[in-house]
């Protein structure tokens, strides 16, 4: 669904990494990017690159809240 409302607005990313520092590049359900001719294809978005960010929660729940959140925080 996010695809076909955004258009060339912007990039549809599924689990994939959001670099958010040399060692920490967790991996969000969905993130709608910022465009880029190369789609991010050299290197993994950071977090000026990330206009929303959605992480679904069902079996991991604590596990994002006690590590993700505050990372994407």
């Amino acid at each position: 669904m996010f695809s076909k409302g955004m258009g060339d607005r912007a990039i549809v990313d599924v689990q994939n990494p959001i670099r958010l520092g040399e060692r920490s590049e967790p991996q969000p359900d969905v993130a709608l990017l910022k465009p880029r001719p190369d789609f991010y294809a050299d290197v993994h978005p950071g977090p000026d690159d990330v206009l929303l960010l959605v992480e679904v929660m069902e079996h991991s729940a604590a596990y994002d809240r006690e590590i993700k959140v505050p990372l994407y925080a």
